[in-house]
């Protein structure tokens, strides 16, 4: 063989193991491939479950330039080494708020939504960042299903404004709230009546010693709508069914 076609072969080999070598490298990188992982199945499954099903797992636990690479290949490689061995291994990299942003780059100056007063810049100035709220919107805790944001998420800082609920207002824009998905609620006509938060919204005294708040249910409008259950054709005036 002439040393052209030597040379020639050399390069086509050199080529192909480069190719071979970025597809494995690129296929490691699939969220398809995190899921394959022993410890990593839990959060594969909740992350497919959740609104970012559509976002590969590399774009939130990679960092950006080379050294964001570099890490992942050595925390990739002390994952494997470590199931390999039967223990079970957790990713090393922190998802900061620099991920969320790329694509939320709007997050920060959100001071409301259709029902809440939720300023986001005086959270970051306390020290939170999203994933303090929002976590558990796309692996749950420890990849249990997603969970959205609920009045717990809030509670577990703010647990001092259930004890006065004058203070409810500051969050919730009630007077706003005519209906849910499922449900006709005219907010705004239940305070001319005279009601507050707590007629609805919390555990009575008498069942608990201390103010618990509690998702509305039937037996919340009962007391006062008690005559509604007698005719069936009422039903619809709150249910949207």
């Amino acid at each position: 063989m002439s040393t052209r076609k030597k040379q020639a072969l050399i390069l086509v080999i050199a080529l192909a193991a480069v190719w071979i070598g970025v597809s494995v490298i690129a296929g490691q990188e699939d969220s398809d491939y995190c899921g394959s992982c022993h410890s990593m199945l839990p959060y594969h499954e909740s992350w497919s479950q959740s609104n970012h099903a559509s976002v590969e797992c590399s774009e939130c636990h990679i960092e950006p330039g080379i050294s964001g690479w570099i890490k992942a290949r050595l925390d990739l490689n002390r994952m494997k080494k470590a199931e390999a061995s039967g223990v079970t291994a957790q990713p090393d990299i922190e998802v900061g708020d620099d991920f969320c942003l790329k694509c939320h780059g709007k997050a920060a100056n959100i001071t409301d939504t259709e029902a809440m007063t939720i300023p986001h810049f005086l959270h970051g100035e306390v020290g939170l960042d999203c994933a303090s709220c929002h976590g558990g919107e796309i692996h749950g805790k420890h990849g249990t299903t997603p969970t959205g944001m609920t009045h717990a998420t809030c509670i577990e800082c703010h647990e001092e404004i259930i004890t006065d609920l004058e203070t409810c207002t500051k969050c919730h824009k009630t007077d706003s709230i005519i209906e849910t998905d499922v449900m006709r609620i005219p907010h705004l006509l239940h305070g001319d009546m005279g009601l507050s938060c707590a007629n609805c919204h919390v555990v009575p005294a008498e069942f608990d010693e201390d103010v618990v708040m509690e998702q509305v249910g039937h037996d919340s409008c009962m007391p006062c709508h008690e005559d509604a259950i007698e005719d069936n054709d009422m039903c619809t005036m709150c249910h949207k069914w």
